[in-house]
């Protein structure tokens, strides 16, 4: 056979221009070689094309219309050897062959004896990327090969290109993936938190996941002892609370391996043995762990055959590793309640059992200071040693409250100024023992607070002891209140040595003391008054620098107006009525009989009872002026007796005495229509108290 010629030299450069016009197009690889090889046919006489890419292993092959499919798989090997020549270790690498197109132009000479290829590497940055192999069918001269030798530099070029293009392509979609993915656990992040219970947080998790994964079914399964619990599901019927036992399951072989699996068919195989029948086909799964333990197994499922990517195995590992935490944090959270409820159980038997010989010491001092008066420094000291007591109880009553929520909160208009000037003034016999300096800054106009105006002045004096206890003798405290923004800002600064800046995150916490302070208290009044400060809506904050004082902040809103400012309540003794009749009920006979002389001292005639049944019998008897009772009594309690004596006594006025919290006996007060007074109580209170009733 005769090549067609080329005429001229001329000729050539103007397929070279050509080719290199079709090659500088943003075109496939595939698109760029059948432009090519148009024009090389014009100029050469080609039997077979071949393009071996060896960094995605394709073979991309052309050959002449009636070409036998035997010689373009020769070919292919050809190249095939060439390339494993070029850049060895090519051969054990599996290449797709695939036929293009037929050569428009090409030859077919199916007797030839011998095969005449031309194959040349195509380089690029000095790498081998692959071969470019034309076959004639006569022998190719010597420019002939330099011919196609320019061809395959610009070929090499666009295999790169499309290479590179590739690569940003499959990136592109990994990228756009894991931003999927990204979203996917965000919303499984939103789903945990629009539960209130764990219940309702699982729910809401599997229907995230329902969606996301596009399955039929989910569920979370927790071991519990040899079996599978299912705690949540969704797209199975009846599933909740049904135990698995532990067999040769799809949803078991998860948790007996530990790790991620997938299931393409189960066809033959449960997903959890005596799970309801669901027809389940495929499914992916996952175990949870905490501790060193697999705790569940988290699944999706399928009810057709379906197969899973590798990044859906991921995400599943990722959820279940989100839904341990969440099962593991609620079940914390539940322990660290039922801690707490516990504590707080006997922190109120403990309290309370400890306010009834302390009120009976302090009734007791009482009687002592008032029959001798070389007694008054030593009872000065028991009555100062139980009011301490008395207040480390309180501190840890209190505590417990905040914690457990429901610190006991009696909101009316106050006068925050009023509120700074008995605090100071409170505290001002231990700043003049120190001695320090007091100074208050009050605002010319009055701020009406909505609050407790005992708890605020409990914060307040527990701020000013801490500022005398750590002010060098001849130092100075100031006590602010402005108007801040719309709310009501105390402070209390003082010029001592201040905090070091380690300690500052650590002030607010409970039974926490910095190392060279902690002889000074028991470090849970701070605690308390910032509890205090958040149940009435506030913040509370501390800024300290070393030698240069502490200044402690908080904040509480301000009332609407001065005018609902109701008059504050005279607490004066006023003179009894000496034929006043006081019916006393308490189970202590020490605390009786003390509370009994103090008020038979104050004019009252006492009549006491031992108990409720007792009680009941001396109401009806005595018919006295008002009723003190204990709340916490054998036989008969404090809030029953009251609710059978009002049956036949309507009006009688009732005033309560308990050792319990605030939140524990207020609704039998609001409910008895009766008063009540915390043990140990202050005698000038009870009798305060009494007159209150009696003069309504």
């Amino acid at each position: 056979m005769t090549k067609p010629p080329i005429p001229t030299e001329y000729d050539r450069l103007e397929l070279l221009y050509e080719v290199q016009t079709v090659l500088a197009q943003r075109i496939g690889i595939e698109q760029a070689c059948d432009g090519v090889l148009s024009i090389v046919t014009r100029a050469l006489p080609v039997r077979t094309a071949v393009v071996l890419d060896r960094i995605q292993p394709t073979a991309l092959m052309w050959a002449a219309a009636g070409l036998a499919p035997v010689a373009l798989d020769e070919a292919r090997e050809h190249a095939l050897e060439t390339l494993e020549y070029l850049a060895p270790g090519t051969a054990s690498t599996k290449v797709v062959g695939r036929m293009v197109a037929v050569l428009s132009r090409g030859v077919a000479e199916p007797r030839v004896t011998s095969r005449h290829f031309v194959t040349l590497p195509l380089i690029v940055r000095g790498d081998v990327i692959g071969v470019f192999q034309l076959e004639g069918a006569i022998a190719f001269e010597e420019r002939d090969v330099l011919f196609i030798n320019a061809m395959s530099s610009q070929l090499a070029v666009v295999l790169d290109r499309n290479h590179v293009q590739a690569e940003l392509e499959a990136n592109r979609s990994k990228l756009e993936r894991a931003n999927r993915r990204l979203s996917d656990l965000q919303a499984i992040t939103r789903a945990a938190l629009e539960g209130a219970t764990l219940d309702e947080s699982l729910a809401a998790i599997l229907r995230a996941m329902h969606a996301m994964f596009e399955m039929d079914t989910a569920a979370v399964l927790l071991v519990t002892g040899s079996k599978l619990r299912c705690r949540s599901s969704i797209g199975i019927e009846g599933a909740v609370d049904l135990e698995h036992s532990v067999e040769a399951a799809a949803a078991n072989k998860v948790l007996a391996t530990g790790t991620a699996m997938f299931f393409d068919d189960l066809e033959g195989i449960e997903v959890a043995s005596t799970l309801p029948g669901q027809a389940i086909r495929s499914l992916l799964g996952a175990p949870m762990h905490a501790r060193n333990r697999v705790t569940g197994v988290v699944y999706v499922g399928s009810r057709k055959p379906r197969a899973f990517a590798h990044d859906e195995l991921q995400l599943l590992e990722l959820v279940a590793e989100r839904i341990e935490t969440i099962i593991d944090n609620a079940n914390l959270y539940e322990r660290a309640l039922a801690a707490i409820r516990s504590r707080e159980v006997v922190m109120g038997a403990v309290a309370h059992d400890l306010r009834n010989p302390l009120m009976a010491i302090q009734m007791s001092t009482e009687l002592l200071a008032t029959q001798d008066p070389k007694l008054v420094r030593p009872v000065a000291i028991i009555k100062s040693s139980t009011a301490v007591m008395i207040r480390l109880i309180d501190d840890l009553r209190d505590v417990a409250a905040i914690e457990a929520g429901h610190l006991a909160i009696r909101v009316r208009s106050e006068d925050a100024g009023a509120l700074v000037r008995a605090a100071a003034e409170g505290m001002s016999a231990a700043a003049l023992k120190k001695p320090v300096r007091i100074e208050t800054r009050l605002p010319t106009r009055a701020l009406v607070l909505e609050c407790d105006g005992v708890r605020i002045t409990q914060v307040l004096t527990n701020m000013l002891s801490n500022a005398i206890k750590f002010t060098p003798p001849g130092g100075s405290i100031t006590v602010s209140l402005a108007e801040v923004a719309g709310v009501a800002q105390f402070s209390v600064a003082d010029t001592g040595s201040g905090i070091q800046p380690a300690d500052l995150p650590h002030v607010f916490d409970p039974y926490w003391q910095a190392k060279k302070t902690a002889h000074l208290g028991t470090g849970v009044g701070l605690a308390i008054a910032k509890g205090i400060v958040e149940a009435h809506g506030g913040t509370m904050s501390v800024e300290s620098r070393v030698d240069h004082g502490t200044t402690f902040s908080f904040t509480l809103p301000i009332a609407p107006s001065l005018e609902e400012l109701p008059a504050s309540p005279d607490r004066t003794a006023v003179v009894s009525n000496p034929r006043r009749r006081v019916l006393l009920v308490d189970d202590d006979s020490n605390v009786l009989s003390a509370l009994a002389v103090l008020l038979e001292k104050q004019g009252f005639v006492v009549e006491t009872a031992i108990d409720g049944i007792q009680a009941l019998s001396k109401v009806r008897e005595l018919a006295p002026d008002i009723l003190i009772v204990d709340v916490e009594m054998p036989k008969l309690n404090g809030p029953d007796l009251v609710r059978r004596i009002r049956e036949d006594h309507a009006a009688l006025p009732v005033i309560l005495m308990t050792g319990h919290d605030d939140h524990v006996v207020e609704p039998a007060r609001s409910e008895l229509r009766a008063s009540y007074i915390s043990k140990p109580l202050e005698i000038d209170d009870l009798v305060s108290t009494i007159h209150r009733l009696l003069d309504k």
